[in-house]
């Protein structure tokens, strides 16, 4: 099956980590399916929650879902 990534994505720069979970739920419940991360941005793990819940809550399921990620060159 052949996927396209949405054109469109929420950025989770600077979204607090206490926030980062309901965050995602609510982007989810608004219509986004592309999620933009990056490991110096501290709040992967809360991501993982918050998309594990919207899974849960029969809001999406994980194919529904492109979830982009970065390192910087010297974690590679």
């Amino acid at each position: 099956m052949l996927q396209t990534m949405p054109p469109v994505g929420f950025g989770l720069w600077k979204i607090p980590r206490e926030d980062t979970a309901a965050t995602v739920v609510e982007a989810v419940r608004a219509g986004y399916r592309h999620f933009d991360s990056a490991a110096d941005y501290a709040n992967e793990a809360e991501t993982g929650e918050g998309i594990a819940q919207a899974i849960a809550d029969g809001l999406v399921t994980r194919n529904d879902l492109w979830v982009t990620s970065k390192l910087w060159n010297t974690f590679h």
